[in-house]
């Protein structure tokens, strides 16, 4: 491991250290295709439902199947609209929102 990786690593302190490796000869995952095949298998009765990404970062392999279609993702955006519908409820004063301390388990 040299000056390289070093940069790297201090770059992209959050990706794995194998990730960063140029030597990929002990790699043994790759071989993708009955990966692929299995997850359109899965997936085409469910049609333009969702979508799937995976990359493999040490080489670049990946699969998609939809990942060029938007979504939206609601259950995901809930948590955060309710938060400013409350925070704005409240810095207008049509609302008092109550402070909930829980105990800390021992």
């Amino acid at each position: 491991m040299g000056q390289h990786f070093t940069i790297l690593k201090n770059k992209y302190p959050f990706l794995s250290q194998r990730v960063l490796l140029e030597d990929y000869t002990n790699d043994f995952i790759n071989n993708f295709l009955p990966l692929r095949q299995q997850l359109h298998t899965m997936i085409d009765p469910y049609a333009d439902s969702f979508a799937i990404y995976f990359e493999y970062l040490p080489t670049g392999t990946s699969i998609g199947i939809n990942e060029d279609t938007n979504f939206t993702a609601a259950s995901l955006l809930k948590v955060p609209v309710v938060m400013a519908y409350l925070y704005k409820k409240e810095s207008m004063g049509l609302t008092k929102i109550r402070r909930l301390r829980l105990p800390r388990k021992r």
